[in-house]
């Protein structure tokens, strides 16, 4: 499948809106740039990769070329890779982001809802579309594992400076702190 790499997977929908819904959406995702509060539980979801929405209102290309221009319908693109299977992914960010995703989803045209999410989930699954490629730099690490290498190196970092040149006692009790701050990010 070419949707996974390792632990991650993609997954991307495309979704036709309801009229006006385009115009909705855009208002709703502008305020999530700049009120943080909006995005932050999806943020702080540990097994998300990357997260994106965009609503198109047109393909590249000018109106006078092939498959370019304005489109009749506005859609709904959603891009995203996790750690989790896809059903735990979705149900998480339904639990997770309720009025949220309500608000993006509610737009959607032939959207069952979100709950039951047994209706949810399978209605995301049937309207994902396969990637052509999908590229995930670490396949073999979650979210969760690169965020403690970055924190581990960056106290390894902190760890040399504050011991570069220092007496031999000192080096000791500073390599004992550096380890119990690590220890976690192991």
């Amino acid at each position: 499948m070419s949707d996974s790499a390792g632990r991650s997977t993609a997954l991307t929908l495309i979704t036709p809106l309801r009229p006006g819904g385009g115009r909705w959406l855009k208002i709703m995702l502008g305020a999530a740039r700049h009120f943080r509060y909006v995005s932050r539980p999806a943020i702080e979801m540990s097994f998300i990769h990357f997260g994106h929405w965009t609503v198109l209102e047109r393909l590249p290309g000018g109106d006078d070329q092939p498959g370019g221009g304005r489109l009749a319908n506005h859609y709904l693109f959603f891009e995203s890779n996790y750690d989790d299977d896809a059903a735990g992914y979705i149900e998480s960010f339904v639990q997770t982001m309720k009025w949220r995703m309500r608000g993006l989803w509610g737009l959607a045209r032939g959207n069952p809802g979100l709950y039951p999410v047994s209706r949810f989930v399978p209605w995301v699954l049937a309207n994902a579309t396969t990637a052509d490629h999908y590229y995930c730099a670490y396949p073999e690490a979650t979210t969760t594992m690169v965020s403690a290498a970055l924190d581990a190196d960056r106290k390894l970092d902190a760890f040399l400076v504050r011991t570069r040149g220092v007496e031999d006692d000192r080096f000791t009790a500073e390599y004992q702190r550096f380890l119990t701050d690590v220890q976690r990010d192991l």
